[in-house]
């Protein structure tokens, strides 16, 4: 059981929630020397290799929501993204 937090609604037991993600965050990840150990099968010397970082996405925030509010959160989601993420480029 759990409270859909877009109608308010009890959703009675069973039954399954869905997630909506309502807020998100561009984020970079810096380039890390010799974090990863990469043994070598043909070659004696194992050995460390760099992480080269990068860009991504992060949720912030989500939501549960009920089966009924669920078609309506796929046009909300698709809507939230795109304005977090135009936010985000600048």
């Amino acid at each position: 059981m759990f409270r859909c937090e877009v109608c308010g609604q009890v959703a009675p037991a069973r039954v399954p929630v869905s997630k909506l993600v309502v807020e998100v965050r561009r984020v970079e990840y810096p380039r890390r020397k010799k974090v990863h150990w990469h043994p070598q099968a043909d070659d004696p010397k194992d050995r460390w290799v760099d992480d080269p970082g990068g860009v991504g996405v992060e949720t912030v925030r989500e939501v549960r929501t009920c089966p009924g509010c669920s078609p309506a959160s796929q046009h909300a989601r698709a809507s939230v993204l795109r304005r977090s993420c135009a936010g985000a480029d600048r």
